[in-house]
């Protein structure tokens, strides 16, 4: 594995994913902004939360980056098909475990009842 690679294309896709979740809220299509919510959890201050949540982020990209290389590392391949799998299954389990998980865990999150 090479490593720099792996961070170099950890921080492309996080700044990929970023502008595209920046756009859709634009478009009036979404309403959610990771790092924003990440940012939250740390500081009640909006201007304080998108810096801090965008190095969260970041962060969590490159640590996902490294997750993704060491599977296909372990597996002994990577595939364009392999990489879209790999990526719903992530997407699947972010909308069905994760996000549900947030109001309890998150400090300024309204859980509902």
């Amino acid at each position: 594995m090479n490593i720099l690679s792996i961070l170099l294309w950890g921080f492309v896709a996080t700044v990929v994913l970023t502008s595209l979740l920046a756009a859709s809220q634009a478009f009036g299509v979404s309403r959610m902004s990771i790092p924003f919510i990440l940012g939250t959890m740390v500081t009640p201050n909006r201007d304080r939360a998108m810096l801090a949540g965008s190095a969260m982020h970041m962060v969590n990209g490159w640590l996902f980056a490294l997750i993704y290389a060491a599977a296909f590392e372990s597996l002994g391949r990577a595939t364009w098909w392999l990489g879209a799998a790999g990526g719903a299954a992530h997407g699947l389990f972010v909308l069905l475990a994760g996000l549900p998980m947030l109001p309890p865990l998150h400090p300024r999150m309204a859980s509902e009842q």
